[in-house]
């Protein structure tokens, strides 16, 4: 958040980012050698997923731009935001997406919609960052951001899918 207000500067799928080379021991139960960065949202609490987030980003080779933080936005907050926004087109879902369908919608375009022309986990990726994209570009539009963004810290992962992660930089 800068003094012009709130900006999504670069958000990109996490599997497209560089590999990391992060010295972190792996957390018990994890079973993985190492902890990378789609990894991190392992915990349960958010506070600890984002300080682990952030560790991770700052051992990418190549060294990544600086980050303030992170902001996790779920699948209620997503609902919440849609209240305030009306419906948003997202070109992979057929309907408009709106605070009463969203959750119902995200899901059938990812399993029934999506899955059958191929990979799932794929196609969750595209459905997700279409629709956050979109959703950080209202909310950029937004007076009165720093309560918003307060609020926005609430959870993990979009659509439910744990293994997908955005970048924003603020």
């Amino acid at each position: 958040m800068g003094s012009s207000g709130f900006r999504l500067e670069k958000f990109e799928d996490a599997y497209k980012l560089p590999k990391d080379r992060s010295g972190l021991p792996v957390p018990e139960g994890m079973n993985k050698k190492r902890l990378h960065f789609i990894l991190g949202n392992w915990w349960l609490d958010f506070p600890s997923t984002g300080k682990t987030m952030v560790e991770l980003w700052d051992a990418f080779t190549p060294r990544q731009p600086a980050i303030d933080g992170v902001i996790a936005i779920d699948l209620p907050t997503i609902r919440d935001l849609l209240t305030v926004f009306g419906a948003i087109k997202v070109p992979e879902v057929d309907d408009p997406l709106t605070a009463a369908n969203v959750v119902e919608r995200l899901s059938y375009a990812v399993e029934i919609e999506h899955a059958p022309r191929g990979d799932d986990r794929k196609a969750a990726v595209v459905v997700s960052l279409t629709l956050t994209s979109l959703v950080f570009g209202r909310i950029g539009r937004l007076s009165g951001m720093r309560m918003l963004i307060r609020s926005l810290v609430v959870g993990l992962g979009t659509m439910g899918v744990s293994y997908l992660a955005g970048v924003v930089l603020l």
